[in-house]
């Protein structure tokens, strides 16, 4: 161990002057780097006390008698200031910033809900009973989804404090299972169809562009809100959208093609004094205002299934166009910023309006059965023929020389022949054969 005080020293003058204050330096037998400590005290009886107490805890703290001084001060410290720490990290990390506001906001209503103020006030039992009268706007129970997302963004805080920090053993919330959602009514959503986005879009007035937009790009609600304008690049040979990952749901940038259509419309909206930094749309409507505009159009909120045409569904809505227009999963899967084709051609598909009635006019066609009448009719045309051609044959028999008529064309042609033969042989006997040999 190396233990030991000092006073650092300085020229002034060109003389080495000590400091008032004096300066230990401390290295215990575990560690490997020797700390260099200021004790703040001009006394040196009062330092050395100091230096002595520090020691004491230091061999308190390895032997397990008290915790660490982080944990200590971690303790004394107000839970929302660790959780805004907490947060500051995820941004460094990158994470999107819907997902940060997310966890930010479902941890602090367990704080205020529990009424939790300091990590010894954090009970497990308690988050529970909060999160079983948490109600949606309905008044109905949150479905087990939505509570296995509350317990996700309380576990990765607790889990931030267990590992980076150090600042608790264990997660006091790791033995709490998820619910299973498994058969749970899930929200369901429909796409529109050509004609029905025409509709909407006559009478949407302002907010036109908007469902333009998202159902000619695909993008979330979410990433819609924070397009700003340095984000479009409008006058270029081929626009596009650079969507940034700060905004998306992966955290990952995208390029993201506009067509000319959309392009016309986006520079209809922007003001000529209008800033980069400035957002695409000041406001993207709710899904009150949506439903409004439908009923203007005359397009129902809800179909017959039950489906959903909410905004998120003008996602599906993009996606099933481009299917409809022959584009690759492939493609889609990129358009869509999707990892997963299962995502593509099963959540976000509307196999209803894909066209499959003009893709069956598109198969072969297959001749209609024959009634009864119709093939005794065949048939005895068929037999009618066959005599017909039996008789010319027999008639064209010659003593002298033999001579068959054949038909080469067809196996019917064939048969008939063979036929005719026998007929022959049974009717002459051996005389064609012995005046042929002789």
């Amino acid at each position: 161990m190396i233990s030991y005080l000092y006073k650092p020293k300085r020229k002034i003058g060109g003389k080495n002057k000590p400091a008032r204050l004096w300066r230990a330096r401390l290295r215990m037998p575990w560690e490997s780097k020797c700390a260099d400590i200021a004790l703040g005290t001009t006394d040196k009886q009062s330092a050395q006390q100091r230096l002595n107490e520090l020691i004491a805890e230091r061999e308190a703290e390895h032997s397990g008698r008290i915790p660490s001084k982080v944990v200590r001060e971690a303790l004394q410290k107000p839970l929302t200031d660790l959780l805004e720490d907490f947060l500051a990290e995820l941004e460094q990390q990158n994470c999107s910033t819907h997902y940060v506001q997310v966890v930010g906001s479902h941890v602090r209503r367990v704080f205020v809900g529990c009424g939790w103020k300091h990590l010894s006030d954090v009970d497990a039992g308690a988050f529970l009973k909060f999160r079983a009268s948490l109600r949606n706007r309905k008044g109905e129970i949150l479905s087990a989804r939505t509570q296995n997302d509350w317990l996700d963004s309380l576990t990765v805080f607790f889990k931030w404090l267990v590992k980076p920090c150090k600042v608790i053993k264990e997660n006091p919330f790791a033995d709490i299972s998820k619910i299973d959602a498994r058969g749970e009514k899930r929200v369901k959503r429909r796409a529109a169809s050509f004609p029905e986005l025409e509709k909407l879009l006559q009478v949407a007035g302002e907010k036109r562009v908007v469902y333009h937009f998202a159902a000619r790009t695909g993008l979330r609600r979410s990433e819609i809100k924070q397009v700003r304008l340095y984000d479009l690049h409008l006058d270029v040979p081929a626009p596009y959208l650079a969507v940034r990952g700060s905004t998306t749901k992966n955290g990952k940038d995208a390029h993201c093609d506009l067509s000319l259509e959309l392009v016309a419309e986006l520079k209809g909206i922007i003001p000529a004094n209008a800033k980069a930094d400035d957002f695409l749309f000041k406001r993207v409507p709710l899904v009150p205002e949506l439903c409004k505009d439908l009923e203007k159009a005359g397009i129902p909120f809800l179909d017959e299934l039950e489906r959903r045409l909410d905004f998120h569904a003008l996602r599906k809505t993009f996606n099933t166009h481009l299917a409809a227009c022959g584009v690759s999963t492939r493609e889609r899967m990129a358009m869509m910023r999707h990892s997963d084709e299962k995502l593509t051609n099963n959540d976000y598909l509307d196999v209803e309006k894909l066209g499959l009635r003009e893709a069956l006019g598109k198969l072969p066609k297959i001749e209609p059965a024959l009634s009864a009448s119709q093939t005794d009719s065949q048939i005895d045309s068929h037999i009618s023929g066959f005599s017909m051609q039996s008789a010319a044959l027999a008639g064209n028999q010659d003593v002298g020389s033999q001579h068959f008529e054949t038909v080469a064309t067809e196996e019917d042609g064939r048969e008939l022949a063979l036929c005719g033969s026998e007929m022959h042989e049974n009717e002459i006997g051996g005389g064609c054969r012995n005046r042929t040999d002789s």
